[in-house]
């Protein structure tokens, strides 16, 4: 018979025993685990002696998962005065004891070695866990006490409390050392001892609702997830409470957000980035792809020559160091961080650009850049620039490559390629090309937007594709985005750049509301008030009273079915809006501004003669505007010794405008040998009245300038058609003119409608077909001998191209046209007819 001699029995041997006794017979309880004999086991008859044959071969000493810290060794009884309890379980020990002597901890046998299916747990201390192989149905959807994750595999439960932990949880050790908490270790406990301000983890700074390891020295804390991040998923050491998903392209919702770790914004054509949406936290790919530990050649270690610089996500809450090392900066991101003498390097200082150049650059050079420092006169491959004299550069990247010659300047490799303009979309990207993209190839003269020279097929630029944005190299770093006037300003008068330089207000255009933007601040500058009377009778229209209206009482719908587009006044013959005068039975309408306007001014462009207000008292009579050189059926301002006249919109508009399409005031003055028209591309001839900026020398040509901000078209019923300016956002493509069917140029202004997706040439849209007609009030009718129709008065024939009557060239002339048979003929026809005393323009 087998026997054994154990050292918590020598007084006699213990008998081996094959036979399986019954549970509860004889008493047989294991002294080892408390346990009823129901196996092999060893025995002592003469003193009741009881061991399970396990219970008997286990290890005087080892370590334990629980207490990883020093080896546990196995004694008989209690070490102390008193009950012991279970620093796993909680419960008091009868048995042997596994005893550490140093750290005062014990183990009962069952936790030290549980049987696999029951399980004793310190959080869990009222009854033993029962290990499930898998779900019960009746117990699907529930959480593990511990991790808050859904139970969904092997677990252990408590049937009487409903308590429920994965199995590989219950494996977690009871205490150990963190990364994160390196300087004591941290202990598990059941739940957070800490209210709703303080009771925040110190790695994901969120309330644990499970088990957390406490530090009770440091009061530091740590969430299971963040204690034990699951390895199969994909987290990152700074954020283990969540898992970041990689997105390769920019969602509108995240622009403008910056990296944790660089704090850098989160842009441009190298955007991928990791994010958790739970928490707005954010990554770059390579800030991501950062090793967890770094060696810096600036660490050296008085404490620990071997010592690493460790990531963390913030500087440790009681490290005496606050500083980065390298730039004596409070970090705002990332740290790494040494535990032995707390030397420091914030994200940036640890990674310096010159690390990132072969990233910034993978898109237009294929090989790594290697910087060069010493003086060098060199041609840039991306600026294009030399420099002037002897001036010369002393850092720059050439190609590490012998047999490639890209060289380039320092600074042009560390140009912010998402830099933001004014006048571009904030939330569109730039990115690095050469020349200019083949689907831009069609068009004629694509330029830089900064500096308005064309762009070379050798040129580097940086571009929106969207928005046709282009920007030189050289552009982006040179343009200086602050006021200065430019030489060249003679021109002015010195009481108008004194105005500029004040900042005073200057009209704003296109107005929305001409008789208000525009026509009453005039009438203040002449001094005149504003009558409002109920009922006038004015002098351009003698024949009927005309009442005040404070709000418009027709459908512009209704006006689409009579071919017009809007409603004009009959002063400035721009439309009508609230409050106006109107005579009912004649149609005839004038802004409450234009119905008190002086009889006589003293202008500017005039200064020898006072001007005369002047009536058309037909329809049809036409003035020629000496400023802008169209001709007009409204009020005008003229001078009868000189022959000099003025349109309404001439004699209002000042010498100085804002103009929504440029940040400076824009000049009105006479060009000698200037460029092209900002907003059409045609050149100036000299002598033509223009507007120019002062400080960025910008011109608009007097037409361009003067555009409406919207017009109405009857092929659009539902939205006012807007003027828009460069850069065009074009999700869709080109811009296709429905007047003439030709492409407009992605550069220059346009009318359209995103919405109905109708555009126009400004010189084709309606009003300004014809430019010298912009400030006709066409639609009047009229009646001759010759024809049995009322004939109505039209800007240009719709079919017809010479007259019925004389077989003169009629397009783009004004004629009278009958709406039922199409008859045409021209103005000199029906003068000839009615002999007219007056005479036609």
């Amino acid at each position: 018979m087998m026997e054994l001699d154990h050292p918590f029995h020598l007084e006699h041997k213990l008998t081996y025993y094959k036979k399986v006794v019954k549970r509860g017979d004889n008493g047989m309880i294991c002294g080892a685990c408390q346990d009823f004999i129901s196996s092999e086991h060893y025995s002592c008859g003469e003193c009741k002696f009881f061991l399970h044959k396990l219970c008997a071969e286990r290890p005087s000493e080892f370590t334990h998962s629980s207490h990883p810290l020093h080896p546990l060794s196995l004694i008989p009884k209690s070490p102390y005065d008193g009950n012991t309890w279970c620093d796993a379980c909680g419960r008091s020990v009868k048995g042997f004891i596994y005893h550490c002597a140093i750290c005062k901890f014990d183990l009962d046998f069952i936790c030290a070695f549980p049987d696999g299916s029951k399980q004793n747990h310190v959080c869990h201390p009222d009854h033993p866990l029962t290990c499930e192989k898998i779900v019960k149905r009746a117990d699907r959807g529930v959480v593990c006490a511990a991790c808050q994750e859904d139970i969904l595999t092997e677990h252990y439960s408590c049937g009487e409390c409903n308590f429920f932990i994965h199995k590989l949880c219950v494996e977690r050790p009871l205490e150990f050392t963190h990364s994160f908490h390196p300087f004591h270790p941290v202990r598990l406990v059941p739940k957070n001892p800490y209210d709703e301000i303080f009771g925040k983890c110190g790695v994901c700074k969120m309330r644990a609702e499970g088990f957390i390891y406490h530090c009770t020295v440091c009061q530091f804390f740590l969430c299971f997830a963040c204690a034990f991040p699951d390895g199969s998923k994909l987290r990152h050491v700074c954020h283990m409470v969540h898992n970041l998903t990689y997105e390769k392209v920019m969602k509108r919702a995240d622009k403008e957000v910056v990296c944790a770790a660089c704090v850098e914004e989160i842009s441009g054509p190298l955007a991928n980035y990791y994010s958790c949406r739970k928490c707005n936290f954010f990554l770059h790919q390579l800030c991501f792809q950062r090793p967890l530990e770094v060696q810096s050649p600036l660490h050296h270690c008085p404490i620990n020559p071997n010592s690493t610089l460790r990531l963390l996500p913030e500087v440790p809450l009681f490290s005496i160091n606050r500083l980065c090392n390298r730039c004596q900066k409070a970090p705002k991101g990332f740290v790494y961080h040494c535990r032995d003498c707390e030397f420091q390097l914030d994200f940036k200082c640890a990674f310096p650009k010159q690390e990132n150049i072969m990233q910034r650059f993978v898109d237009v050079h294929d090989h790594p850049l290697m910087l060069l420092q010493r003086p060098a006169k060199f041609s840039c491959d991306l600026c294009s620039s030399e420099g002037e004299g002897n001036d010369v550069v002393d850092e720059s990247y050439v190609c590490s490559i012998p047999t490639c010659n890209f060289w380039i300047h320092k600074w042009c490799a560390f140009t912010t390629l998402t830099q933001r303009y004014k006048d571009h979309h904030q939330d569109h990207p730039l990115s690095l090309i050469q020349g200019v993209p083949e689907d831009l190839l069609i068009y004629d003269g694509i330029f830089c937007n900064v500096c308005r020279k064309a762009i070379y097929p050798t040129d580097w630029v940086s571009h929106c594709a969207r928005c046709t944005y282009f920007v030189h190299i050289n552009c982006m770093i040179t343009h200086d985005l602050t006021s200065t006037i430019k030489d060249g300003v003679d021109y002015l008068d010195d009481s108008l750049i004194k105005l500029i330089l004040n900042g005073d207000e200057f009209v704003h255009w296109p107005p929305k509301d001409i008789s208000s933007e525009l026509i009453q601040p005039f009438l203040i500058g002449k001094n005149r008030t504003v009558d409002v009377e109920p009922n006038i009778r004015h002098l351009s229209h003698m024949q009927h009273d005309m009442i005040l209206f404070q709000e418009l009482f027709v459908n512009n719908d209704s006006f689409f079915e009579d071919g017009d587009e809007e409603i004009l006044c009959d002063g400035c013959n721009h439309p009508i809006t609230a409050p106006y005068y109107c005579c009912q039975e004649c149609n005839y309408y004038l802004h409450l501004a234009c119905a008190n306007l002086p009889d006589k001014i003293k202008h500017s462009s005039h200064p020898d003669h006072e001007l005369i207000m002047g009536y058309q008292n037909k329809f049809y009579k036409c003035f020629k505007c000496n400023r802008c050189g169209s001709l007009g059926n409204g009020f005008n301002y003229f001078c009868e010794t000189c022959k000099f006249s003025l349109d309404l919109t001439c004699a209002a508009l000042p010498a100085i405008i804002m103009h929504e399409t440029h940040e400076h005031p824009l000049c009105q003055t006479e060009a000698i040998n200037e460029g092209a028209c900002y907003a059409c591309g045609d050149y100036m001839g000299d002598y033509e009245t223009i507007f120019k900026c002062i400080y960025c020398n910008i011109l608009v040509g007097f037409d361009c300038a003067l555009l409406s901000g919207s017009i109405r078209h009857r092929w659009d019923r539902h939205h006012p058609i807007d003027l828009k300016f460069p850069p065009h956002d074009r999700p869709r493509g080109h811009f296709m003119c429905d007047m003439c069917e030709e492409l407009i140029h992605p550069m220059y202004w346009l009318y359209s409608c995103f919405n109905c997706e109708i555009s126009f040439h400004p010189s084709c849209a309606p009003r300004y077909s014809i430019r010298r007609h912009k400030n006709i009030k066409f639609g009047g009718e009229l009646r001759i001998h010759s024809h049995d129709h009322v004939l109505k008065y039209l800007g240009n024939p719709t079919l017809k191209t010479s007259c019925d009557k004389c077989g003169d060239d009629i397009n783009e002339s004004r004629v009278f046209e009958c709406e039922t048979c199409y008859y045409c003929i021209c103005r000199f026809c029906v003068k000839r007819e009615i002999s007219l005393d007056e005479t036609l323009v």
